[in-house]
């Protein structure tokens, strides 16, 4: 049988072509994407702010993900198609070993309302979206959800038929508003320019990261996309008050633009 562990001792498993992970930080000192990381060293976490505001979108994939204050740990879900009900889906608390809290049919998490809260009865998941993004010839691992997920949402379902859509760079703005006593930012999309050799670059990456999804089907698991990286997985335990997306909300999943990277599986 073919396994998750003999594939990787074989060499034959690809590894994720995403280079940095970030997250859309909406409060009102935010607006901007910020990459965390842990420093096993110092055991302190490191924050980055990305300063760009282009890229190129070559895909996108979903998941839910929120806090869990029982826990106290931040829970979350294997890459998800909202439009396909029958997938089975796992969640889990994050890390190597996290503990295994919901494996089942996307169907029966839809009732996430009453199925997953925490001990002060808040509801713990949020939908959230991942948009692969290519700055300056490297692979972003870019979340939005809330406030910023719908103003993609909006943007990509006005713009995803144009040609210019794929062949040229994405730009976004900051927009500020409030929601009674919360301020909170998120970016506003639009189609920038063409830029040739950025747009290489975008082709090369679509095309590693098209591979290293395929793989995922190839298990014989019902369950294979349990078997994704954690490295895919993005710390999200900053819910802002006020911002949090709509529930069964759908997120866009992209075609990508050449024939070789047809279509993302999630």
């Amino acid at each position: 049988m073919v396994t998750r562990e003999n594939r990787r001792d074989s060499g034959e498993w690809k590894k994720s072509p995403v280079q940095h992970y970030a997250t859309w930080k909406a409060g009102s000192e935010g607006g901007y994407f910020e990459i965390e990381k842990y420093n096993t060293e110092l055991k302190v976490k490191e924050k980055t702010t990305l300063t760009f505001t282009d890229f190129y979108f070559i895909g996108s994939s979903n998941r839910l993900i929120g806090f869990d204050k029982n826990r106290m740990r931040t829970v979350q879900s294997t890459l998800i198609d909202f439009s396909k009900p029958e997938q089975i889906v796992n969640i889990k608390v994050k890390g190597k070993d996290g503990e295994k809290i919901f494996s089942g049919v996307y169907a029966d998490v839809k009732g996430w309302k009453e199925k997953f809260t925490n001990k002060d009865g808040k509801e713990i998941l949020d939908s959230y979206v991942v948009l692969y993004a290519v700055h300056n010839g490297e692979l972003y691992d870019l979340g939005l959800k809330g406030s910023a997920l719908g103003s993609w949402i909006d943007f990509y379902n006005t713009q995803k038929y144009k040609k210019e859509f794929f062949d040229n760079k994405i730009t976004f703005t900051i927009k500020t508003d409030k929601n009674g006593f919360v301020t909170y930012k998120y970016p506003v999309f639009k189609i920038g320019e063409l830029v040739k050799e950025d747009l290489v670059h975008a082709e090369r990456l679509g095309k590693e990261l098209s591979d290293y999804f395929t793989q995922f089907d190839r298990l014989p698991s019902a369950n294979s996309l349990e078997d994704q990286e954690d490295e895919e997985f993005v710390e999200s335990n900053d819910k802002q008050s006020g911002d949090v997306a709509e529930e069964g909300a759908e997120a866009p999943v992209a075609k990508a633009k050449s024939d070789d990277i047809d279509d993302l599986p999630f």
